[in-house]
């Protein structure tokens, strides 16, 4: 796959890790990531969200935050107070983090585009689908949330299972990393 390389408006997320596939909120209140947020819809509305190693980080760069992140479009951004933007996002494909700066009083990455995205489904990953599922129910039944495994994944790709339930059960950012940071989607099905 062709590396593309990308400038771009960036958020570096307090404990969010946004995956492909996956739409999700975001309540925005630094003012460089406010500015992103302001170029991204004044552009085409594309954003790279990147979740920081350490939420206290003030001004993190490119060594405050995973080396992969996702490159999102945001389809709603509503301010919810005088200083507090909420954005509705979707996750559109994992990217590598190369730089990340706070330039002009805005956050802005360079980004590396060659990761492997969603492939057509083999049989071999639709039974590893069938074991996500599967380990997803006995997840959900062990923690005590009632919840539509099957009704949630329906008819996406394996990989995007992955990247589904992820999001649904990890929270913390050592779980989550090597799933983000796997670049092959078998590896990524393997580790959750």
């Amino acid at each position: 796959m062709e590396n593309i390389l990308l400038v771009m408006p960036a958020i570096p997320t307090r404990g969010l890790a946004v995956f492909p596939g996956v739409k999700t909120n975001i309540d925005i209140g630094r003012k460089p990531a406010l500015k992103a947020v302001d170029e991204a819809m004044e552009g085409d509305k594309q954003i790279f969200l990147v979740m920081q190693l350490d939420e206290n980080t003030a001004d993190p760069g490119v060594n405050d935050c995973m080396s992969v992140g996702v490159i999102a479009h945001i389809t709603k951004a509503v301010s919810i107070s005088s200083d507090i933007v909420r954005i509705s996002v979707e996750g559109e494909k994992r990217a590598h983090l190369l730089e990340l700066h706070n330039q002009d009083g805005v956050f802005r990455a360079c980004v590396g585009s060659g990761i492997a995205g969603y492939e057509p489904a083999t049989a071999e990953a639709e039974a590893y689908k069938n074991i996500i599922i599967t380990a997803g129910e006995t997840l959900a039944s062990a923690r005590g949330i009632v919840i539509d495994i099957p009704g949630i994944i329906g008819g996406n790709p394996a990989e995007r299972a992955v990247d589904i339930l992820s999001d649904v059960f990890l929270t913390k950012a050592e779980d989550i990393r090597p799933l983000m940071e796997a670049e092959d989607t078998e590896a990524r099905l393997r580790l959750l």
